[in-house]
Formats: structure tokens, sequence, C-alpha cells
């Protein structure tokens, strides 16, 4: 007869994203094994970047939270409808599933946001969980969304928090 086995434990996966910067003022940079000389590492710009003096979303750029958690909620309903909890391929469904409702929120394409995609995805045996977040920021444009999602062997928490770049 087998031993009944322990309780898995949940996965959790984390995406940062820069959102909505446009390309002349992304600057690329590689991380180095310090093998590299510190002039090789450093970018060579040419062009003189000027601020933009911008505090605060303009028109239709402000981010919308009801359209990002219908986006949340519509992945993880057509990903997570027939899955069974397996703690061995969790963590790579979690991980496909954060980059994909990362992408769909890219494609709303709300300038100058910094995305931070969370999934939180257990094992559903009744038992009560609570997640919560903390972040210091301006509440005038600053936010975020959170879906919860339940079959009958798993449950999964998206957060999403947008930080507006100044």
């Amino acid at each position: 007869m087998a031993a009944k086995s322990p309780r898995r434990k949940p996965a959790l996966t984390t995406t940062f994203e820069d959102s909505g910067m446009s390309n002349s003022r992304k600057l690329n940079s590689s991380i180095s094994d310090g093998s590299e000389s510190q002039r090789s590492r450093t970018p060579n710009c040419s062009c003189q970047l000027e601020n933009t003096y911008r505090l605060q979303p303009e028109g239709q750029g402000r981010f919308q939270r009801e359209t990002v958690r219908t986006l949340m909620l519509q992945t993880l309903e057509g990903k997570l409808k027939d899955v069974e909890y397996d703690s061995s391929t969790c963590g790579d469904l979690s991980t496909t599933l954060t980059n994909e409702i990362m992408f769909q929120i890219k494609q709303c394409h709300w300038e100058r946001y910094k995305l931070v995609v969370q999934l939180f995805v257990g094992q559903d045996e009744k038992q009560g969980i609570q997640v919560a977040s903390r972040c210091v920021w301006n509440a005038d444009v600053d936010t975020s969304a959170c879906v919860t999602y339940k079959n009958s062997s798993l449950f999964a928490v998206a957060s999403c928090y947008a930080v507006y770049f100044e």
C-alpha cells in the first residue's frame, strides 16, 4: 500500500517588464562575468536625451484596471480549465501563464508603465489562503489588478502591478 504523498508546494512566478518606453530612450546593456573591461560594457550613445517632464499619463494613456482583470481572467480560464494539479509541471505552467499575461497586457500599449505580473498556482484541497501585498507608490497614477481562478484541483491568483515611469 502506497503512503500518502506529502502536500505539494505551490508554484510562484514573477515577471518584471519595462513597458512603453520609446526606442530612443532605451539603452542596451549586458550582464558580464567580470572578464570584460568597463569600457566595453558601457553602451556607445552619441545621442543626447532630454527630459519629458511628464508626471502623469496623457489622454487615454492611463492604465485601465478592468481591462487587465478581464485579460488575466480570460487567460486563466482558457489555459487552466481542464488542467489537473501536478507539482512537477505547475512551475513551468506558472511561468508560461505569467509570460502570456504579460504579453497580452503589453498589447494594450500603455506608455511609460513598468509592469510586474505575479502568478501563484496551488493545489486546491479546500484550504484557506490569503494573498496580500503592500506597495509604496503614487496613488494617482500607479495601480494594480488581481484575479482568482479555481477549478476542481487547483487555484490560481494573478496580480499585475503598473507603476508609472516619470
